[in-house]
């Protein structure tokens, strides 16, 4: 009975110890994955706009933006812009956005971003929105974007 309770707890930490190799490897001494340069664009309740932002990923492992949410909208979606044959611009939902280890990708206007749908309330200059993102390996990170209005 003595050795059986030797080899569970031996188990138990042995599988304790591989859980927290795992998790530094995610936020290893390479880095981490980081949002910067974070916009949204301002919009009015019921309407739509949209968020903009770098993810820096500075992990050794690749990772994939799978999701996006933010108590301010009936939907978010990631969205990327295209030009269609005849010249027009279009705009349709991607789902997701790898970004490869020790890369970037940046969400921008005319390129791939975040639809913020029918936002609850106006979305004023000068507010702070909060997002939980979603990362395949990651999980869950939340972050705070300005409302600011586009740079150009």
């Amino acid at each position: 009975m003595k050795l059986l309770s030797i080899l569970f707890a031996l188990f138990i930490l042995i599988g304790a110890c591989s859980t927290s190799e795992q998790k530094s490897d995610i936020n290893n001494s390479s880095g981490l994955i980081e949002i910067e340069n974070g916009w949204v664009r301002p919009g009015n309740a019921g309407m739509m706009t949209a968020a903009y932002f770098t993810i820096n990923n500075g992990t050794n492992f690749a990772d994939t933006l799978i999701s996006i949410n933010t108590d301010l909208a009936v939907d978010t979606q990631i969205h990327e812009s295209y030009e269609s044959g005849d010249g027009l611009m279009g705009m349709r939902e991607i789902g997701k956005v790898p970004i490869d280890a020790n890369s970037s990708a940046e969400l921008k206007p005319g390129g791939i971003h975040i639809m913020i749908i029918r936002a609850s309330v106006d979305v004023i200059e000068g507010d702070s929105i909060d997002f939980n993102l979603y990362f395949s390996n990651l999980g869950e990170l939340k972050i705070k974007l300005p409302v600011e209005l586009p740079s150009n």
